[in-house]
């Protein structure tokens, strides 16, 4: 899935990723009618509209914070090239907001600011800003191009003592959001 527009390895995975989920989102809402798409397997967990809507939230937010962030970067001169290596608790961020192994362990309170805040969803017009997030995420991880990734900071949107470097909310979006997309698969699994 990867091309050759001359990005770090790095980058390009997040690219590759933010592209799997743009494609990968008409696999998981196919066949799938309003109420379906609004279905709750219980009043705790999320249908597979909410889901979207929190990825929605969470890639909008962040994507507006990473933005700002690389512009600032470009104009301090905070450039560099890689590999980058992160921090622990950068690491350990973004390994505990991606897939998990055992997703009825260790489960993780989304913050105030990213919780779907209806449950009767248009799944047209939520799955269209999925897509169209999916195309800033990517024009944002092409936009970091040359930036020391380990050194530029951002601060989370939601939780604002989580300040963390760009490579690492780069390298998380993508596995967050596969970890979602799990999630509503679990949730299809148990509609029928």
């Amino acid at each position: 899935m990867s091309d050759t527009t001359g990005l770090s390895e790095e980058l390009q995975r997040s690219v590759d990723g933010f592209k799997w989920a743009k494609e990968e989102i008409t696999t998981l809402t196919e066949g799938l009618s309003p109420e379906k798409f609004n279905w709750r397997p219980s009043e705790k967990q999320w249908s597979v509209g909410e889901c979207i809507e929190h990825l929605n939230q969470t890639g909008y937010s962040l994507g507006e914070a990473l933005s700002t962030g690389i512009d600032s970067a470009f104009m301090a001169g905070e450039t560099g090239d890689g590999p980058f290596s992160y921090s622990w608790f950068g690491n350990w961020f973004a390994k505990a907001a991606g897939v998990q192994q055992n997703p009825n362990k260790g489960k993780v309170k989304a913050p105030k600011l990213y919780v779907p805040s209806k449950s009767e969803l248009d799944p047209a017009e939520t799955i269209q800003r999925f897509e169209e997030l999916q195309d800033l995420l990517i024009e944002i991880t092409q936009k970091a191009q040359g930036l020391d990734l380990k050194k530029v900071k951002v601060t989370s949107p939601a939780v604002k003592i989580v300040r963390l470097s760009l490579g690492v909310w780069l390298k998380m979006l993508p596995d967050h959001q596969r970890r979602h997309f799990d999630q509503a698969n679990r949730v299809k699994e148990e509609m029928f």
